[in-house]
């Protein structure tokens, strides 16, 4: 009888918690200035990869936090920051020490 309690009690909290708001997840966007795909224009974060990638948040309820950054920034950070992406890369010529 004991064990039967125990195991309901576990399901009622797995229950809850389930159940429970969840907090909203936060991702850090991290880009460069790099026309048409992301740019800044009139201070705003602007262009065809911004819209995509906003629009996925949207869409996944997401909270997007967006800065713009040199490569070499965005790149060490999103390495070292939890949360933290960078978007959109390219073949250009300051990414290449980065790949292989």
């Amino acid at each position: 009888m004991k064990h039967s309690m125990t195991i309901a009690r576990t399901f009622g909290l797995l229950a809850v918690l389930l159940l429970a708001p969840q907090p909203a997840l936060a991702l850090k966007l991290l880009t460069e200035e790099n026309p048409p795909l992301n740019y800044t224009e009139n201070k705003k974060l602007t262009g065809m990869a911004t819209e995509v990638v906003q629009e996925i948040g949207r869409r996944a309820k997401l909270k997007l936090e967006t800065d713009v950054m040199t490569w070499d920034k965005t790149y060490e950070k999103a390495q070292a920051d939890k949360e933290t992406c960078l978007y959109s890369t390219a073949q250009l010529p300051n990414h290449e020490n980065a790949f292989k």
